[in-house]
């Protein structure tokens, strides 16, 4: 059994069905702490990544905004909450440890063949690989990450015009 937050990096495929490998580490964790298979995705709102994490991360999230706006009604606080809210897909992990990643997540973060996925304790990171690679506040030292497991797939250094 994996700790109880997300750490390590790993490059899974995506198939021509959208479906793609939750990482196992990242698939205990989720069962761990929220005990089930649901997980929550979202586009980040501050990287041009999505966001992946348990129900009861997400659950931590609307706590933490009911206390940032303490029952107020106003458009801040609706935008708040549309912004945190309105774009995470709920999606269960299948018994062969997939899910179907939606059309729309993939459009938004340019994903194609492949995803980087990043551990951040609470949630993990999931980005094109080529996108992370360019990214100028990537950090250095899990680009050398990606850069050898991309190597040890014998994936391009430009990303492939699909």
């Amino acid at each position: 059994m994996s700790e109880e937050f997300f750490h390590g990096c790993f490059l899974n495929g995506v198939d021509g069905k959208n479906r793609l490998s939750i990482p196992a580490d990242y698939r205990d964790v989720i069962q761990a702490r929220s005990g089930c298979k649901d997980l929550r995705l979202a586009p980040s709102r501050h990287a041009g990544c999505l966001l992946g994490f348990d129900k009861t991360y997400f659950a931590r999230l609307k706590a933490d905004h009911d206390v940032r706006f303490a029952s107020q009604a106003s458009r801040e606080r609706d935008r708040d909450a549309t912004a945190i809210f309105g774009a995470a897909q709920p999606l269960t992990i299948d018994d062969a440890g997939r899910i179907v990643l939606p059309p729309v997540l993939k459009k938004l973060r340019r994903i194609n063949s492949h995803i980087w996925f990043i551990g951040a304790g609470d949630f993990f990171e999931a980005w094109n690989p080529w996108a992370y690679r360019n990214d100028p506040e990537a950090d250095p030292t899990l680009v050398e990450f990606l850069r050898f497991e991309m190597e040890a797939r014998s994936l391009p250094d430009v990303e492939p015009v699909t």
